[in-house]
């Protein structure tokens, strides 16, 4: 669970704040999510590992009064099975921004949403990731992540990625960890037609 506030402008008014939230399926925590939206008085909330099919009614639930959400849950490779579906990831957003959702390539190394997001003095491109812990990070996952920021810097606007890459960066063990921290540590650029575009990570290690 984490929470930081991002500016575009230099007063509190134009302060908005974006929170991360690994919720291990949203089943009987609806009340809790709402509070930790309302207490962080946060304008946009992103949420992973969701355990949820489309359209479930566990997202409404979740959603405090005056919030709209877009989302992606896992494919199922059984339509008919009723386990559980784990992973799945969604983005809520207050009903003071307007927001577009994005529509994105199937990755294969992580499951994403996004949205650009605006209002009067803020524009952003919202993008939430899930990478599953069950595989240990490859080249792949970072390959995957720079097409994507590729194909986000068209947008005219920053891009803030929020998520749970699985990636324990303060283990010094981990073969991966030194890519991982280059991206979360330091400012991530990407180039396309002559522009640069700012690439803003918050993340989850656990």
């Amino acid at each position: 669970m984490r929470a930081s506030a991002l500016k575009q402008r230099h007063n509190d008014v134009d302060t908005v704040r974006i929170g991360l939230f690994n919720s291990r399926s949203l089943a009987g925590k609806s009340a809790n999510i709402q509070q930790w939206i309302s207490d962080n008085k946060l304008s946009i909330a992103a949420l992973t590992e969701t355990w949820h099919d489309a359209a479930s009614p566990d997202l409404i639930a979740c959603a405090p009064a005056g919030f709209k959400f877009v989302e992606k849950a896992r494919a199922r490779t059984n339509e008919l099975s009723i386990l559980t579906n784990h992973g799945g990831v969604c983005l809520f957003h207050s009903s003071t921004l307007r927001e577009r959702a994005i529509q994105l390539p199937t990755c294969a190394t992580f499951e994403v949403v996004a949205a650009y997001v605006h209002r009067a003095g803020f524009n952003a491109v919202v993008v939430v990731v899930y990478r599953p812990g069950y595989d240990n990070a490859t080249q792949s996952f970072f390959d995957e992540l720079d097409s994507l920021l590729e194909r986000l810097s068209t947008y005219s606007a920053p891009v803030v990625i929020v998520g749970d890459f699985n990636i324990h960066v303060d283990v010094t063990s981990d073969t991966v960890r030194a890519s991982c921290a280059s991206y979360c540590q330091h400012t991530v650029y990407c180039s396309m037609s002559g522009l640069r575009r700012t690439a803003t990570v918050i993340h989850s290690t656990c």
